[in-house]
């Protein structure tokens, strides 16, 4: 639990003093529940598992971000590099 509350802490500070926070790790560790019920979970998500979002996403990326204005929280980012 003290891991959990640290890296939520850690999250949140940097948040608040870069533009980007990625969080990355080992396959099914609980990266995204942790950002889901703690940090992240006022702010919209999206998962890039959803084939109709990430083509949309590849096909307009800017018509993305602009529709969607920071803070958002975007799932499985290494489908869209």
């Amino acid at each position: 639990m003290y891991i959990k509350r640290h890296i939520e802490k850690l999250v949140l500070e940097r948040g608040r003093n870069y533009q980007t926070v990625l969080v990355t790790g080992a396959r099914q560790v609980g990266k995204s529940t942790l950002l889901e019920n703690s940090a992240a979970k006022n702010i919209p998500q999206f998962t890039l598992d959803d084939l109709t979002l990430l083509a949309s996403i590849k096909q307009d990326m800017q018509g993305f971000l602009f529709d969607n204005k920071p803070p958002v929280f975007i799932d499985e980012i290494q489908y869209a590099p």
